[in-house]
Formats: structure tokens, C-alpha cells, sequence
């Protein structure tokens, strides 16, 4: 009787797996649809991400290449958020502030 318990609860068990496993790919997918999304990729390139995960050894080449490619591109965008943070840095905070534009002052009345 005992023996059967085991076995009964292996099978359950292995029958989990299988599920477990497509909820992983489900959150794969999802991430993978967030940074093509942020990324403004095309279509296409959705889709070989997502095949990643199915297709194997797919995807080590594809999470290097990714990685190599996103790293490159937020070292671009950091560069020119920091050329533009200097060229155009305001005199006071209330000449940067959207707030305070818009109060009128005395002279403005």
C-alpha cells in the first residue's frame, strides 16, 4: 500500500513538471514582449525572442546578442541624455520648473 502512495505521488509529481514548465514560458514570453516593446523592434525580431525559448541552444546565442545589442544601446541613449544635460542646463530651478511657469508674477499682471 505504501509503495503505491510513492508511486501514486511520483506520478503526480511528473505530472506537474509539464505545467510548471509553460507557466516559466508564459513569464518568457511576457519579458520577451516588454523589451521588444520598449526597444520599438520589429515584429519579426518578437518572434525569433520568443522562438528562443522553444528552439534549443537558441537561446544563449539570442540572450548574447540581446544583451550586447541593449547594453550598446542605453550606453548611446546615457551619452546623449548627458551631452543634452549639459548644453542645456537652466540658470535656476525656477526657470526649470513646468510649475512655476505658469503662476503669473507681479510683472506679468
Amino acid at each position: 500500500m505504501t509503495r503505491l502512495r510513492v508511486c501514486g505521488s511520483i506520478h503526480r509529481a511528473r505530472a506537474r513538471i509539464p505545467e510548471a514548465r509553460c507557466w516559466f514560458y508564459v513569464v518568457y514570453l511576457f519579458s520577451c514582449f516588454r523589451l521588444w516593446s520598449l526597444m520599438r523592434w520589429p515584429f519579426l525580431r518578437f518572434i525569433t525572442l520568443a522562438l528562443g525559448g522553444v528552439v534549443p541552444l537558441l537561446s544563449f546565442f539570442m540572450e548574447a546578442r540581446v544583451a550586447r545589442e541593449v547594453k550598446a544601446y542605453l550606453a548611446e541613449r546615457e551619452a546623449e541624455a548627458a551631452a543634452e544635460a549639459q548644453t542645456a542646463r537652466p540658470s535656476s530651478l525656477a526657470e526649470h520648473s513646468t510649475l512655476t511657469a505658469s503662476i503669473p508674477t507681479e510683472g506679468d499682471r
